[in-house]
């Protein structure tokens, strides 16, 4: 999303104020959510879980794109190149990978 964020740059500095910024969510926020799951306040029955063989990544993007509330799209399989295994890439009103090396 870009949005223009007007902010008079002397007052901001007057103020001693600090603009920082992230993308989607922190760690701290994932850990929350485990916990949340772990102890059962938050139930994984209610989220509507999609499943993609990676030949349909195009499909999975699409579908990740009109999906909204419990809903996630998880994108499944493997690739080998450069030392790299790809597990599964989900997105859930966002969106998140599931990227590691290979041991």
């Amino acid at each position: 999303m870009q949005v223009d964020l007007p902010i008079p740059y002397r007052e901001m500095l007057l103020n001693n104020w600090e603009l920082i910024g992230h993308f989607m969510y922190t760690r701290a926020d994932y850990l929350a959510l485990v916990s949340l799951v772990t102890s059962g306040q938050v139930l994984l029955e209610a989220v509507e879980l999609k499943s993609y063989p990676f030949a349909q990544l195009e499909a999975a993007i699409d579908a990740a794109g009109r999906m909204s509330g419990l809903q996630c799209t998880v994108v499944e399989g493997q690739s080998h190149e450069r030392g790299v295994e790809h597990d599964a890439l989900g997105s859930h009103s966002g969106a998140r990978s599931g990227w590691r090396r290979r041991e």
